[in-house]
């Protein structure tokens, strides 16, 4: 295994070090604030981790909300996502899925983050940060434009986690298709 680069961000609690192993995934040693060291790997659209990335959605949602007609078109084909030129990011401890993010692509460099939901088992170790700083490096290395997220105001730890890395509200209004959003937020990215 070779080191590919090591990437420490002052905005962040997290201090990075990027291999590759031999099934060509990003294996990160992380060390964040409160001195948690976990080994994960990184999967970008591996097709055989979106029965788990449903099932993580899922599980949030039906924790705070009700599944919408949206959430059942893309658990009957999430490998949509990737054909219509999205990416789906499965971060794996231990052997197990334990984080799950996307971004849809909505055309002309402007991409969806959405779908965020790490295991409840492993909340707390900092893998939503790094689901967002994956999901952000990898908007900058295709070049995208701006980022746009739905959410909905009574999760304010995700809030919190949107603007700490630089979304921006745009709109506080109800969202026309899905029930439970009620706040969009954005990131131009780039110069």
């Amino acid at each position: 295994m070779n080191r590919e680069w090591t990437q420490m961000d002052a905005n962040s609690s997290l201090l990075l070090i990027a291999t590759k192993n031999a099934k060509n995934a990003k294996i990160w040693t992380a060390a964040v604030a409160g001195g948690y060291l976990s080994e994960m790997e990184v999967f970008e659209n591996h097709r055989g981790h979106l029965p788990d990335f449903i099932r993580l959605n899922e599980r949030w949602i039906r924790h705070y909300f009700a599944l919408e007609e949206a959430d059942r078109a893309l658990a009957a084909a999430p490998e949509r996502v990737i054909e219509q030129g999205g990416f789906v990011f499965s971060l794996v401890e231990r052997d197990e899925v334990a984080g799950v993010c996307a971004l849809f692509n909505k055309g002309e460099g402007v991409f969806e983050l959405a779908r965020m939901a790490v295991d409840p088992a492993h909340q707390g170790k900092g893998f939503g940060d790094f689901l967002m700083e994956t999901a952000l490096a990898k908007l900058a290395a295709i070049g995208a434009h701006k980022v746009q997220l739905l959410s909905n105001t009574s999760l304010e730890a995700a809030i919190r986690l949107y603007k700490k890395h630089g979304f921006k509200t745009v709109s506080t209004e109800q969202h026309p298709v899905y029930k439970r959003c009620n706040i969009v937020m954005e990131k131009v990215l780039g110069g």
